[in-house]
């Protein structure tokens, strides 16, 4: 048999132990690879919560210089974190812990929602690395962290609250602890079921939600380093799903209105050949639009603006299926 390495969540100190124990009875030695994982085990032992013998313990540097039938290796990066320890060594990058043929990968944690296929794909590169992979989906090695309804409300009764918030999740598992905690005979006005945002009050005899604040995701400009508005945001999204184009109208308005030029600018648009042959056919509604308007409506360069970006944003949303952004310019001689 070769390395044994086991991913799990560096915060589940439990599982570290459980590793431990069968790699002091299989006579292994044992590494924590990972910021996370080396932090977390290095404080839990200092705190006493994680038991290493003395010797065990090797570095990371040290995974690959002993034999492989002696080592195990702890790591996190069991949801396919991108920068973490597990997908680096399954991408043959960490500088110290490489895999080979006979090497074992357990992966100690189910599936977040969302993550199935970056998972999927680093077990597809462990595989490629030579080593076999066991999951939930193929062993029965992982217990749930979470706890059952009966452990739940063995905890109520036994702690037994004044008051009860449940958090963490989403809201039908907020409703469900709920009312899981009505069902231990707390009064039910001391049953508070919140949302992020509200703000609780809590005094002595009552709990209840007196505000609420804004909360959510703050997008931040690397460039800058500072929040971007929803607006721009928005205008990104839009950029990024169905691109831009820019028409460039050259009207001469001296008398009647009429159309010098037509240009168009695109970024993001589908084949060059399909949407030029509709962009042509677009610039006829443009002359039609500019040459029907009155000077009035022409010295109004946002009013004109506004008439031909309708207009093309219909024209495009049944031509060619897309809702770019349309950036009109008029110019005037």
């Amino acid at each position: 048999a070769g390395k044994i390495l086991v991913a799990s969540f560096a915060s589940h100190l439990h599982r570290m132990q459980q590793v431990i124990d069968l790699a002091g009875e299989f006579g292994r030695k044992v590494a924590f690879v990972g910021r996370s994982v080396e932090q977390n085990s290095r404080l839990a032992q200092e705190l006493g919560y994680l038991k290493v013998p003395a010797g065990m313990e090797i570095s990371a540097k040290q995974v690959n210089r002993l034999p492989a039938d002696e080592v195990v290796v702890i790591t996190a990066g069991s949801q396919a974190e991108p920068n973490s320890a597990l997908t680096k060594i399954a991408l043959d990058q960490h500088p110290h812990v490489k895999l080979a043929d006979g090497d074992v990968v357990a992966l100690s944690a189910r599936k977040i929602p969302g993550n199935e296929r970056s998972i999927s794909s680093i077990i597809n590169h462990l595989y490629r690395r030579g080593a076999e992979v066991f999951h939930d989906g193929t062993l029965d090695i992982h217990a749930s962290g979470h706890a059952f309804r009966g452990e739940m409300k063995m905890m109520m009764n036994l702690v037994k609250p004044r008051f009860f918030v449940p958090i963490h999740g989403e809201y039908r598992q907020l409703h469900l602890h709920a009312e899981l905690a009505g069902d231990t005979l707390m009064p039910e006005e001391n049953v508070l079921l919140a949302e992020s945002g509200d703000v609780i009050a809590v005094s002595e005899k009552e709990i209840e939600i007196i505000d609420r604040v804004d909360v959510g995701q703050t997008l931040i400009d690397s460039s800058q380093v500072e929040e971007i508005e929803e607006l721009a945001v928005q205008d990104r999204r839009f950029l990024a799903q169905d691109g831009v184009v820019v028409p460039v109208v050259v009207v001469h308005s001296h008398e009647k209105p009429k159309v010098v030029a037509i240009q168009f600018v695109t970024k993001g648009l589908r084949s060059e050949e399909e949407h030029q042959e509709y962009l042509r056919e677009a610039e006829g509604m443009i002359t039609e639009i500019v040459e029907e308007s009155t000077p009035e409506e022409i010295a109004d360069d946002e009013l004109m603006k506004a008439k031909i970006g309708k207009a093309l944003r219909r024209f495009l949303r049944k031509s060619l299926k897309t809702r770019p952004m349309i950036l009109p310019v008029i110019l005037e001689t």
